[in-house]
């Protein structure tokens, strides 16, 4: 037991810290002791090993039985099995324990997975379909580390001999790297252990060099890779090891098989050929030489990274996509083996071999695509080891020797024999049994042969010790033993099947023969086939099914007992006579089983009174029951109809017209006239129902209110034509400017006119009419100077009193002590701040660890710092911009201060040097991040709503701002001049998105529309608007680049492709959250796992990307979560922040 105080270390893989207090629950729940870490990162990294060792002690087999160790390590040397109760397909077995891990100089450069053994700049490659076109520069460094390769396989090849063990050979091709200043690629490789794959015999790669012994007569591939100036080289050979295996014509024909295949597939790549060639080309050739081509394992590009695309499958018929271009780089790697070409992998998770065990070979090379052809770029230099070995010819009389009757187990592969036997053996040893007790004598006597044939069987195999035998006989019985299996467990499930329905239908049988019997219906001998029909008759309201299987068991019965008579059976008044022997009594009952499935069929579609009428007739001496001995309401207990059907009636209803016009009899109402007789509609009177187009009506409901009556038809074309008559003249197309210019449909409609008299002039005599005039104190006439309000003033003043745009640093100090600033990314923490984003998995945020304080009012948005994330910016309703520390002390470090009004919008440059700021002021400013310094300001004079800079290198200088005015402006940083505009929306912009490696970028608007559009051409190349569309105010870009997922105002989140069509993913709709009434950000994880959207719940909610489900949903404010940003290096970091004012981060 640990002392108190002792520090424990982390059990994270390649992790040098102390553990903490962190423990893993499924260690605790299993009772595995010990099992610290020392953050919650470095478990979720090193869980996909750390979990092997929860199924070591959760497995109920070997915890009730413990596996008995059949190797101890040697007293003397120290060597054992690390696997001792593993199924080895071959006699190959590990050698351990492993050497130590090789060191390499500081001075060789390294690949980005030699410390933690994870190869990020693929993980990032995997999700493009790209393949790279080498450069001059890069064709010629493929070059010199190809070289550089053979020389080191070379080196490896000589020595190779008997006596010498795998672990030896790494450690000469390891030095050999060393001194040519290469890494050795496989080293750390996804945790590889070695610098070197050495595969023997029945290995087909990633063979793990240990302390084996090579022996005479085996077969080595030795798989050498090196990483130098940036580019890896990739090459392996097949050699034999001693004269005994260039002797042993199996390990020629496999070596020089797989060495051929390469050979061929090299000769057909040149430019235009399709991946998928190969395979074919490779699968002829070995099967030509009776051998089998691996498929787990394929070619693939190789350049500054590894493995990359394309993938060259060697198999035929395979599905590769693309063709060979010049300048392409990659491997083709044949692997050939002598059996079959399925795999197994051993529990070192590297080392694959042969299921059968038999050998395989393999043989590599990198190769360059060029303008006529191919350049082989790891080609064998005149004095490189190994080469082409002729096959051996047989002498007459002599025959072929089964290499693997030297290593395989009889004793092993009798009892795997066995196993496909027994199993068979106990099915009819079963069957016979309960026919046996049952007294079914035909099918006890098809059984016993077949279980004196099996049991004899077993009893040669215990003793067969020609292992080709055995492998025949094997597959043999692999082939036959199942189909006669399947067919004996039907048999079975047979047998239940009428053993559950044989005491019910038997006990029926009889009561009912009973009944007959009572009532004269059959005769004291009865035959089983008018057991038969009774029965169809009792079962005929029932599913086919279990008619089927009693008709079935009583004929399998029949058969039984009586299989010397003759079976009649009548269908369709045609009878069928089977006279049965025994040794086809089988097949006639299986046969009968399916003609009486037909029958019951044909049975089904007739009536219960048919059924019964034909047995009737069948035996004349039988009777019904007398219906008149029982009363009318009770039906006879042994008749077979219940009772009588009425025939139908078809008598015509006797009225005629005339009878149903007759007026009703009576005397007529006194009281009432021949008005009120007549059959109302309503309550007051008559009405009839008439349509009425809703232009219709609000046309005459306009009527009557506007003049007080509905004019006629005549009188309203009148009114119509008087009105038309006051409006102006359209005027002449022609005209310009003066009294007949055209002003087209904005001509007005004259007012009446007045003349202005005054008091004085009135003349006696004449009417004269006072009409009050009412001025529009609101119009101002155009150059009159206005005074501003005393608030427009105040604010005024405040502007003026601030001055220009200033900056506050808050941090303890601008500077570090090497002298760097906050923009210096960290290197002192758990997780690397410089890979590649999306390069590790993303997990649902569960806790809140911290909380930005220093906002007054809502905040409007959030951007993490590009690429490393180690700052966090936020804008806000209080004008101002902040800039705060995510590691270390978590301190707001800056405040920029210039803008009047509320931020709508801020967004960093591709490399975090600058930002903008938009603000409801109507100013775009630009800002230094590090001084704090306002280096440009822009404005259009309408309010800028969404702003973005252009991620593409060549265009960093540009931007693109959405305005509240419907435009789309871009701006260039360097002259604040507007080099184009986008004006085809009808309402604000709402989001602008880049796509398509910032070829192109998305648009919304408040016009509740959709439009694509390239880059620096006004036009849209696609417009999205249907009538269900609502605008949509937020959008966040998939990492995969292929979509983009948009929030919608109707509390929905859209998806819509961002490749050429732009269409909608119906596919994916993600829902369950509420976003009325405000902009809510969404946003995508970085590994394109999750999506991520505020609510105005104080929410926020996570769903799964591939099943739209939600994942996740967690309270995290008492108002709106407006912001919602994920953290690019980190694997469930998240920020969100809202109306609170507030930021959160979350893990």
């Amino acid at each position: 037991m640990a002392e108190v105080g002792e520090k424990r270390k982390c059990l994270g893989v390649d992790c040098e810290n102390d553990a903490g207090s962190l423990q893993c629950p499924t260690c605790l729940k299993l009772g595995i002791k010990d099992s610290y870490f020392c953050s919650q990162d470095c478990f979720k990294r090193s869980w996909s090993q750390h979990k092997a060792l929860h199924k070591s002690q959760s497995n109920l087999l070997s915890s009730l039985f413990v596996p008995k160790v059949v190797s101890k390590p040697d007293p003397d040397t120290g060597l054992f099995n690390p696997f001792p109760t593993f199924p080895f397909s071959g006699p190959l077995r590990p050698v351990y324990p492993l050497s130590q891990k090789r060191e390499i100089p500081a001075s060789i450069r390294r690949p980005d997975y030699w410390q933690d053994g994870i190869p990020h700049s693929e993980r990032t490659y995997g999700g493009r379909n790209k393949i790279d076109i080498l450069d001059k520069k890069g064709q010629d460094a493929m070059r010199k580390v190809c070289r550089f390769t053979r020389e080191v396989l070379d080196a490896a090849a000589a020595a190779v001999k008997p006596g010498v063990t795998t672990d030896y050979i790494d450690e000469v091709v390891h030095k050999a790297c060393i001194e040519r200043d290469c890494y050795p690629s496989p080293l750390n490789y996804c945790h590889f252990p070695k610098s070197v794959c050495t595969s023997p015999n029945e290995v087909i790669c990633h063979g793990i060099p240990d302390q084996r012994v090579l022996e005479e007569g085996d077969i080595l591939n030795i798989d050498v890779s090196l990483y130098h100036g940036g580019y890896h080289g990739d090459l392996n050979e097949t050699y034999y090891v001693g004269e005994k295996a260039k002797a042993d014509p199996d390990s020629v024909r496999v070596v020089e098989t797989a060495r051929e295949c390469l050979d061929e597939a090299i000769k057909a790549v040149k430019p235009g050929v399709l991946f998928r060639e190969y395979g074919n080309i490779i699968e002829k050739h070995a099967k030509s030489r009776d051998c089998s081509v691996i498929k787990t394992y394929c070619g693939h590009g190789v350049n500054t990274l590894f493995h990359c695309s394309p993938n060259i499958p060697h198999y035929a018929k395979n599905k590769a996509v693309g063709a060979a271009k010049e300048g392409m780089c990659f491997t083709i790697e044949p692997m050939i083996a002598l059996g079959t070409h399925r795999d197994m992998t051993w529990p070192d998770d590297w080392t694959s071999t042969t299921r059968d065990g038999k050998r395989t070979a393999q043989f590599e090379h990198t190769l360059l695509v060029t303008a006529d052809g191919v350049e082989i770029l790891t080609a064998r230099l005149p004095n490189s080891p190994g080469g082409p070995v002729p096959m051996p010819e047989l002498t007459n009389g002599e025959k072929k020797v089964e290499v693997t009757a030297d290593y395989i187990n009889p004793i092993d592969l009798c009892n795997r024999l066995n196993t496909y036997i027994i199993p068979e053996a106990a099915v009819h040893g079963f069957l016979t049994f309960l026919f046996l007790i049952n007294g079914y004598w035909i099918a006890l006597i098809l059984n016993l042969p077949l279980l004196v044939f099996n049991a004899k069987k077993i009893l040669d195999n215990a003793h067969l010790l020609d292992a080709t035998e055995i492998f025949r006989k094997l597959n043999v019985h692999k082939r036959e033993s199942f189909v006669k299996l399947g067919f004996h467990l039907v048999m079975f499930f047979f047998y239940l099947s009428f053993e559950m329905s044989r005491t019910d239908s038997a006990l029926r049988l009889k009561i009912d023969m009973g009944k007959l019997h009572k009532h004269k219906c059959v005769e004291k001998e009865v035959d089983w086939t008018h057991k038969v029909k009774y029965f169809q008759v009792r079962f005929n309201g029932s599913h086919n099914l279990p008619r089927m299987v009693v008709v079935g068991y009583l004929y399998g019965v029949y058969f039984t007992n009586r299989h010397d008579e003759v079976l009649e059976a009548k269908a369709t008044d045609t009878c069928h006579v089977i006279h049965g022997t025994m040794s086809t009594v089988m097949f006639v009952n299986i046969m009968y089983l399916f003609a009486q499935a037909v029958i019951n069929f044909r049975l089904s579609t007739t009536t219960t009174t048919s059924l019964v009428q034909s047995n009737i007739n069948h035996k004349p001496a039988e009777r019904m029951a007398d219906f008149g001995d029982y009363p009318p309401n009770m039906a006879p207990q042994n008749a077979l109809i219940v009772r009588e059907i009425a025939g139908p009636d078809h008598a015509v209803v006797p009225y005629t017209a005339e009878d149903l016009s007759r007026a009703a009899q009576g005397p007529a109402n006194p009281f009432k006239n021949e008005q009120s007789l007549k059959r109302k509609g309503v309550l007051t009177g008559h009405a009839e129902e008439t349509y009425m187009s809703e232009y219709t009506f609000r046309s005459q409901h306009r009527a009557v209110q506007g003049r007080g009556q509905h004019l006629s038809g005549a009188a309203e074309k009148e009114e119509a034509a008087r009105i038309r008559a006051k409006r102006q003249k359209k005027g002449d197309a022609t005209v310009v400017e003066g009294d007949r210019a055209y002003v087209g449909p904005w001509a007005k409609y004259k007012q009446d006119e007045y003349e202005v008299v005054e008091e004085g002039d009135m003349v006696s005599g004449e009417e004269y009419e006072e009409v009050e005039v009412e001025e529009d104190e609101g119009v101002v006439e155009s150059g009159t100077v206005m005074t501003a309000v005393p608030q427009a003033l105040e604010h005024r003043k405040q502007a003026e009193e601030l001055g220009e745009e200033t900056t506050t640093f808050h941090g303890e100090s601008p500077y570090d002590y090497q002298g760097r600033t906050y923009m210096h990314v960290p290197q002192d923490l758990d997780v690397d701040l410089r890979k590649e984003p999306g390069s590790v998995k993303n997990y649902v945020p569960k806790k809140l660890i911290y909380t930005w304080k220093s906002h007054t009012k809502p905040i409007s948005q959030v951007r993490f710092f590009p690429h490393s994330g180690h700052l966090l910016l936020s804008g806000s309703a209080d004008t101002t911009v902040k800039i705060w520390d995510v590691y270390h002390q978590r301190e707001l470090l800056r405040t920029y201060s210039g803008h009047s009004k509320a931020i709508s919008d801020i967004t960093f440059n591709t490399s975090g040097t600058q930002f903008l700021s938009s603000s409801y002021d109507r100013m775009i400013k630009l800002w230094d991040t590090e001084t704090g310094t306002c280096v440009n300001r822009f404005t259009t004079g309408k309010t800028p709503h969404v702003i973005r800079f252009n991620p593409s290198p060549e265009h960093s200088n540009e931007f693109l701002a959405g305005m509240s005015d419907k435009k789309i402006v871009q701006f260039d940083i360097r002259t604040r001049e507007i080099v184009q505009e986008y004006d085809h929306h009808l309402a604000a912009i709402n989001t602008i998105t880049f796509v398509d490696e910032n070829r192109r970028f998305m648009t919304t608007s408040d016009d509740k529309s959709l439009r694509a559009w390239d880059y620096n051409i006004p036009v849209p190349i696609k417009y999205i608007a249907e009538p269900y569309m609502y605008p949509m105010t937020r959008a966040s870009a998939h990492p995969s680049g292929k979509y983009v997922a948009y929030q919608s105002s109707d509390n929905n989140i859209f998806v819509y492709g961002a490749t050429d069509k732009f269409r909608q993913n119906r596919k994916k709709v993600f829902k369950g959250h509420n976003n009325a009434g405000y902009a809510i950000d969404v946003a995508c994880s970085p590994d394109g796992q999750f999506v991520a959207s505020g609510d105005t719940g104080g929410y926020v909610c996570f769903w799964d990307w591939k099943t739209c489900k939600m994942w996740h949903k967690m309270k995290a404010s008492d108002g709106a979560v407006t912001c919602v940003e994920w953290h690019p290096q980190e694997t469930s970091k998240v920020v969100t922040a809202g109306l609170d004012g507030n930021l959160k981060y979350w893990d």
